[in-house]
């Protein structure tokens, strides 16, 4: 079926319940209900509500510019379609951007800018997941409840950039000629925070220098997780969050999805 934007596209859903995340709290307004899926899930967010990056440009070919001239804008990667599919041994996330993420250009203009790239590496969207789906454990912290969030795990998906020498970049601008781009993922477990301590840490379980680097295609930003690292298994029921990363703060929503309670195959 269409779903209506800023909802979820179902396979299978019902259920309730919406809450907090990872020490920021959803905007009262946010009524949707918690969404359970077996398999899989597709979710539609409002699209348009996305600021720029702004990224500091560094290294010597840009450190005699004027600090003006270094401070470059890149399109935020407005996320209008995000989907989870298991199959038995992955779970496959997948963010379909508005606009394609990644078209390397040559700017006419002369001088060290010529062949920056119309996006930089950033970070797509978070993931937090419940393994458990259980709220009352985890560690994850949220504003204003005494308890934790019951996450137990956060991932974060990313646009990456190769450059020349086979170097990479997936968060912030680098020197060089940009020659390909792939999607990254990192999956971290959070640690019990120290007394007095606002925010929970993540202990990395995969970063994107060990995962399999999938290609950017078009529009769609897609990586893979392994039930392995998860620690998770076919039907388990596991509760996820989404937020986008790019216009929470001008979403009336923060960029978060509903609570979606999937069952994997």
């Amino acid at each position: 079926m269409e779903a209506e934007k800023g909802q979820l596209s179902e396979k299978n859903v019902d259920a309730q319940g919406q809450k907090a995340i990872h020490g920021i709290d959803l905007p009262r307004t946010v009524t949707a209900q918690a969404k359970k899926a077996t398999g899989g899930i597709d979710l539609h967010f409002a699209a348009g509500s996305c600021s720029p990056i702004h990224i500091l440009l560094g290294g010597e070919k840009y450190k005699n510019l004027p600090l003006k001239d270094r401070i470059k804008d890149y399109p935020g990667f407005d996320v209008a379609r995000f989907s989870l599919e298991s199959d038995g041994e992955r779970l496959t996330i997948a963010a379909t951007l508005k606009n394609p993420p990644v078209t390397p250009v040559k700017n006419p203009a002369a001088g060290p800018l010529r062949d920056l790239p119309t996006a930089v590496p950033h970070n797509v969207v978070d993931l937090f997941f419940d393994t458990d789906n259980n709220p009352k454990t985890g560690v994850g912290i949220f504003r204003g409840r005494e308890q934790g969030g019951g996450f137990e795990l956060k991932s974060q998906l990313y646009v990456c950039l190769v450059y020349d020498a086979e170097a990479y970049a997936c968060d912030g601008a680098e020197d060089g000629k940009v020659t390909g781009s792939f999607a990254g993922v990192e999956l971290g477990r959070f640690e019990q925070p120290e007394e007095g301590q606002y925010w929970s840490e993540t202990e990395p379980i995969a970063d994107i220098g060990n995962g399999t680097r999938l290609p950017i295609v078009d529009n769609v930003v897609k990586a893979e997780l392994k039930y392995a690292d998860l620690k998770v298994k076919s039907g388990q029921t596991i509760r996820i969050v989404v937020k986008k990363s790019c216009g929470g703060d001008l979403a009336d929503d923060g960029g978060f999805s509903p609570e979606i309670l999937l069952t994997l195959k």
